[in-house]
């Protein structure tokens, strides 16, 4: 759990560095998604080692029924800082 607080935060520092607005722990419907960039309309979730593909993929289609303007982003910690970034933030 250390590695995957340790990411989180420092995705957080890096989009507060940029100046790009998030909001942590944003709840849609019943769900909660790790980062919102409103900015880019973009659902962040860092997973880690307990990530279930199957429940996840049920989980995005479930808020992107009620969000369908939103798109996600999952990012696998221990994936290479930059390609994390440019994932997250790839318009």
């Amino acid at each position: 759990m250390g590695s995957l607080n340790h990411y989180h935060n420092r995705i957080l520092q890096e989009l507060s560095r940029r100046g790009i607005l998030y909001q942590e722990e944003y709840t849609v419907g019943q769900f909660s998604v790790d980062i919102y960039l409103p900015e880019f309309k973009r659902l962040v979730e860092i997973d880690g080692p307990s990530h279930s593909r199957k429940a996840d993929r049920r989980r995005e289609e479930e808020i992107l029924a009620v969000r369908p303007e939103l798109h996600f982003v999952r990012v696998k910690v221990g994936t290479p800082f930059p390609q994390a970034m440019e994932e997250i933030l790839h318009v």
